[in-house]
């Protein structure tokens, strides 16, 4: 049976601060081994988002958005953080260093590209969207 998206919630931001915000309420539930899917154009404020979740965890360290490190680890008080971006490989991942650190903690996807390798993991999605003016449209969503 193929996995179906649920969507959870839809929020519209309008600065920074409120994306933060967002990121940081919806790592109230994850738990580790979660995997997060995030989509979005260039400065649509995925990384921004991140930061909610790195901050709710427990880090004072920032994620930041090189797309020249294809993947960084940010230990926290309540589990690990391993963020992907994986803009420059067009959204190629070396499956046995997935597979090694998605038991490790959170595992966060940025520029996956294809959806279809990782619904098998049932992820959360985060796609964020350019709204009005500066907001952002933010859809999280989750295979079941």
């Amino acid at each position: 049976m193929m996995a179906k998206l649920k969507i959870l919630n839809t929020f519209k931001t309008e600065t920074e601060e409120q994306t933060i915000l967002k990121g940081y309420e919806f790592a109230k539930i994850l738990k580790k081994g979660d995997l997060i899917l995030l989509n979005g154009e260039i400065g649509s404020g995925k990384t921004t988002f991140l930061n909610g979740v790195v901050t709710f965890l427990g880090s004072r360290k920032r994620v930041i958005s090189s797309s020249f490190t294809v993947m960084s680890v940010y230990k926290t008080k309540k589990m690990d953080l391993i963020h992907f971006d994986l803009y420059r490989l067009n959204g190629n991942i070396d499956y046995l260093m997935f597979m090694e650190y998605l038991d490790k903690g959170i595992v966060a996807v940025e520029w996956p590209y294809n959806n279809k390798f990782y619904i098998r993991f049932l992820p959360y999605t985060v796609d964020i969207l350019f709204g009005e003016k500066n907001s952002r449209i933010i859809r999280i969503g989750k295979y079941e």
